[in-house]
């Protein structure tokens, strides 16, 4: 019998999230549907890990300020992206709530609930400041002077 923690052994949660979020329109072997029934409420404990694998964002952007003063933007830029994602996939399941891919991530974070007063997505909202204000955000995240330490 399949169940979502066997299938998070071997997939990503975002196959389990497609499941959950699919309309049947054929379902010859009942399958499908049955997959779908299983999956139709956000299981608490993915939740649970997707926030206590938020370790990761936090060392991503530690990376990120040591690529910094290598100018390594390409680098900068994946850590920031990766880490970003890695929140909103924690805040949509903190709510219990499937997110299947990146593309309107951002923006479906800002629409939950437990959103974040400032999210990236309100950074990036050219009526709120456009280019200086999301540069005062990235320069929040990013010190002028990037530290020499390492992370502790």
């Amino acid at each position: 019998m399949w169940s979502l923690e066997t299938t998070q052994q071997v997939a990503p949660s975002a196959y389990a999230g497609e499941v959950a979020l699919v309309v049947v329109l054929a379902d010859l072997t009942g399958e499908l549907t049955e997959l779908h029934r299983v999956t139709e409420h956000h299981p608490p404990r993915l939740g649970q890990a997707l926030i206590a694998g938020l370790w990761e964002a936090s060392f991503l952007i530690e990376n990120a300020r040591k690529a910094v003063s290598r100018n390594d933007t390409t680098y900068v830029a994946g850590c920031l992206f990766r880490a970003v994602g890695m929140c909103v996939h924690a805040l949509h399941g903190h709510t219990g709530r499937w997110l299947i891919n990146e593309k309107g991530a951002v923006a479906s974070a800002d629409r939950l609930p437990a959103a974040p007063p400032t999210s990236p997505h309100a950074l990036a909202d050219p009526h709120a400041g456009g280019r200086d204000h999301l540069s005062a955000g990235v320069g929040d995240t990013l010190p002028a002077t990037p530290s020499k330490e390492c992370p502790r």
